[in-house]
């Protein structure tokens, strides 16, 4: 079933971690590959402060507005056709309003699990948390809005490369059987301005529970307001691959969105 979900994304903060592919791999279904650069693979956590969600046609005082916090993985997936797609692979998600959570898991493999969340913003700096209800899932985030978006310790060697590599996935990506499950997301491009943002303290409680020892900012942004749409059910059949997250033979750099 197809479906098309629409709604307006208040606050969005994405912050790109890179941490090593095979500490990372096995999160990964069969058919589904990191998107890597050397020897790293990368984290996109978005957080997001959601108003008015709801199927296309329904009001908007049928919506529902809620925060969400999303753990996903930079990967990419070959169809049958030789196509490729590059997007992001939901690990963990945290909402703070049950209905979401239980449409959400409905609708989607976003894998939504409980969670208070608070956003606060003063004088250019931005304070995250979460209460996931477990201190080993405990979330803390300080940003500053910074000069510029490449740290000095990056993986990339100039800014053009980390912009080809760290662009905002709008495609989400995950596999039930042979197909590649798709959920497309549109927004106006045009007014998607981003603040580039320095991240100057952070637990990443999930994180950690994961082991994940070797885990460093690349890039964080935060933009909005914006009206999104979701477009849910898009199914390819997949060229599989014999592992989870075994690469197989790249077809050429992918396009910035």
């Amino acid at each position: 079933m197809k479906l098309t979900i629409q709604g307006r994304l208040n606050t969005c903060l994405l912050m790109m971690l890179r941490t090593p592919a095979e500490a990372v791999r096995h999160l990964l279904p069969p058919g589904l590959e990191l998107a890597t650069h050397g020897r790293w693979a990368f984290w996109n956590i978005a957080y997001g402060q959601l108003a008015g969600v709801r199927p296309v046609g329904l009001p908007e005082s049928r919506g529902m507005s809620y925060r969400q916090i999303a753990y996903r993985l930079v990967v990419r997936a070959r169809t049958q056709q030789g196509e490729e797609r590059r997007g992001v692979y939901f690990v963990k998600s945290f909402a703070d309003l049950s209905p979401a959570r239980w449409v959400g898991n409905l609708l989607t493999d976003f894998n939504i699990h409980p969670g208070v969340l608070d956003f606060t913003e003063e004088n250019r700096a931005i304070e995250l948390t979460m209460d996931a209800g477990r201190a080993d899932h405990e979330t803390r985030i300080r940003l500053e809005e910074r000069g510029g978006p490449m740290p000095d310790d990056s993986c990339f060697a100039s800014q053009a490369e980390a912009d080809d590599w760290l662009r905002c996935e709008a495609l989400g990506l995950s596999v039930k059987g042979d197909d590649l499950r798709l959920v497309e997301v549109e927004r106006d491009a045009a007014r998607w301005q981003p603040r580039a943002m320095a991240i100057t303290g952070a637990r990443f409680g999930f994180l950690e529970t994961l082991g994940l020892e070797e885990t460093t900012p690349e890039r964080a942004i935060c933009a909005g307001p914006l009206d999104y749409r979701w477009r849910l059910g898009g199914r390819e059949r997949l060229a599989r691959s014999t592992e989870p997250g075994v690469p197989t033979p790249s077809i050429g750099t992918p396009t910035a969105v």
